[in-house]
């Protein structure tokens, strides 16, 4: 599989799912998202360097917990799946960050952002543990903290405006996942959100070099 046909494959990947949430047929979103998500893998192992470092492997990681995540959101409702869907993508957030600390940091951009993003991200935090129960009040809260951490580090990343866009498209993507599940279900959620969603991985899958 070349990076064309991987491509191909999450845009095929994205389409079916949306189809599927549209026209309620749930075997669409199981045949849709594991392969959008399994091409966006497979596009990072495509461009593998011939000599990894901790920032390929940090990267790897994220998406393949990514994948995991994707997999356990494909039931509905905020049930054991979604929890499990929460702390993977949780810990692939960890592993974002664990990539970007790698890197010689540009503290100075991590401040600007940390002091622009905090006080979102914490009216989103309020706004959403307040509609959550208790057991998932403290794994949105953790979420939105890590996830918010990582947007600020990858603006710290001396590596050009590609990682901090996709950083930005995660978090977004993010905000219609809670959305839904929090909320108001909507179409629009999914219609917007996921297409964003794999924009942002696969950003960062063509960066795992």
């Amino acid at each position: 599989m070349n990076v064309a046909l991987s491509l191909a494959a999450v845009a095929a990947g994205v389409a079916l799912t949306l189809m599927g949430e549209r026209l309620e047929r749930p075997w669409l979103e199981w045949l849709g998202k594991p392969l959008a998500s399994g091409a966006f893998v497979v596009l990072a192992l495509l461009g593998w360097p011939v000599v990894a470092t901790p920032w390929s492997y940090a990267i790897l990681t994220a998406l393949l917990l990514s994948a995991v995540g994707d997999v356990c959101l494909i039931a509905k409702g905020k049930g054991p799946g979604f929890l499990a869907g929460l702390v993977a993508f949780l810990l692939g957030h960890v592993a974002y960050v664990v990539a970007f600390v790698t890197q010689p940091l540009v503290l100075e951009r991590a401040l600007i952002t940390a002091v622009l993003l905090a006080p979102a991200a914490l009216w989103i935090a309020r706004a959403l543990v307040r509609r959550a129960d208790a057991r998932m009040a403290v794994a949105v809260s953790a979420y939105v903290a890590v996830i918010s951490v990582m947007v600020t580090l990858a603006f710290a990343v001396p590596r050009g405006p590609v990682l901090p866009f996709a950083a930005v498209l995660f978090f977004v993507s993010d905000l219609f996942v809670a959305r839904q599940r929090f909320v108001e279900r909507a179409f629009v959620n999914r219609a917007v959100g996921l297409p964003i969603y794999y924009a942002a991985q696969v950003l960062f899958a063509l960066n795992v070099a």
